[in-house]
């Protein structure tokens, strides 16, 4: 009788998450948008596109204070969040502001557009998220709901936030009225992934937690045993995600199992990236890493000068990122070897984003640049 229980339960999990994709889904329209953090719900950080070298440094652009986690890109606009609670409008074109909105205080988290709207997060006790409408350039509404560092996420008809004292919120996108509320315990500093209808993300104690957006319960839950910073990656079945140990584990979404782990040289707080075969993720130990989705083999590995703590951007045939040095690196995604390098001004904090036309990096102490692919 046992038996059999465990039969039927294992295939009513098998109904329940018949509808996974096994693979990301990605955007091949060219001069892509890049309206949330991570580029998709997945937090691939992927384009579609061929680099083709030497970039050429088309502008700079002198912000208010150091780039936050991600700029954004809407249309011929990008969208810089800097960590004195500004965002600054800049004409992708040329590098000339359009308008710098003020929120405050510190915007730590990436914002994400959803049509006309900005949704904002901010360290703040006092109002921490807010919608404002970039039509009418005004809030449209902001509320109170705990100091947060992890971005937004805006899914169908939700807005989901996750903040310090440990809550997941779900909101309606309509009316900012909250739907449900999950405590983790712990402060979140996790962006969650998005995977039908299915939401996943990690306290800062290392509780990963697979929860159902629709009802806003638990699915499974899974102890890492570490101290976690990173946000998930999803691709293929599965969930990657760093720890402050310097393990990147790879837990297979159906099961809430981990499948294999991967010890790097030091502390990993950055978010992996991927594309449909490899996971990529930079280190304190200053290496980039790529390694197998499948088997957590490591494929070849890149040394810098410092500490990488910003997620690489991924394309067909490259992988770029920046580092501490701060040097911007443009690797072969085959086999880690140095193609190009730029060295900036400063530090590089900030994911690196494109449109597909551009390659956007954020530097410190207070730069945006742009460069140009060769085509």
């Amino acid at each position: 009788m046992e038996r059999v229980i465990k039969i039927l339960w294992f295939l009513l999990l098998l109904i329940f998450f018949s509808n996974f994709k096994g693979s990301i889904q990605f955007d091949t329209s060219g001069n892509e948008d890049w309206l949330i953090f991570g580029k998709d719900f997945f937090h691939s950080n992927y384009i579609d596109e061929d680099i083709i070298l030497p970039l050429k440094l088309k502008w700079e652009y002198k912000a208010s204070s150091s780039p936050g986690i991600s700029p954004l890109i809407d249309s011929s606009r990008i969208f810089l969040p800097t960590l004195d609670g500004k965002i600054h409008i800049v004409n992708i074109n040329d590098g000339k502001r359009l308008d710098r909105l003020k929120f405050g205080d510190g915007v730590f988290g990436t914002p994400a557009i959803s049509g006309k709207y900005l949704y904002v997060t901010k360290n703040s006790l006092k109002e921490s998220l807010y919608c404002y409408n970039l039509q009418k350039r005004k809030i449209v509404w902001k509320k109170k709901f705990g100091r947060m560092e992890t971005s937004p996420v805006v899914y169908k008809k939700f807005i989901i936030v996750c903040n310090l004292e440990g809550y997941i919120i779900c909101l309606k996108k309509s009316s900012s009225e909250i739907i449900w509320r999950y405590r983790m315990g712990n402060e979140i500093y996790s962006t969650p992934v998005i995977v039908d209808d299915k939401l996943l993300t990690s306290n800062v104690k290392g509780r990963l937690i697979l929860i159902n957006i629709m009802k806003g319960i638990k699915i499974w839950e899974i102890n890492l045993n570490s101290i976690v910073f990173s946000s998930p990656v999803y691709s293929n079945g599965h969930i990657f995600i760093g720890t402050r140990e310097g393990n990147l584990m790879c837990i297979d979404i159906l099961k809430g199992e981990r499948k294999w782990k991967f010890k790097a040289g030091g502390a990993i707080y950055s978010t992996p990236s991927v594309n449909s075969d490899c996971v990529f993720f930079g280190s304190n130990d200053n290496f980039l890493y790529a390694l197998n989705q499948q088997s957590g083999k490591l494929i070849w590995k890149f040394k810098t000068g410092a500490i990488i703590n910003s997620s690489p951007l991924i394309t067909k045939n490259a992988v770029i990122f920046g580092s501490l040095d701060h040097n911007v690196y443009v690797l072969d995604i085959k086999d880690g070897k140095l193609q190009w390098k730029f060295n900036t001004k400063g530090r590089i904090k900030s994911n690196i984003i494109s449109n597909g036309k551009y390659i956007f990096v954020g530097y410190e102490d207070k730069y945006l640049a742009a460069f140009s692919m060769n085509k």
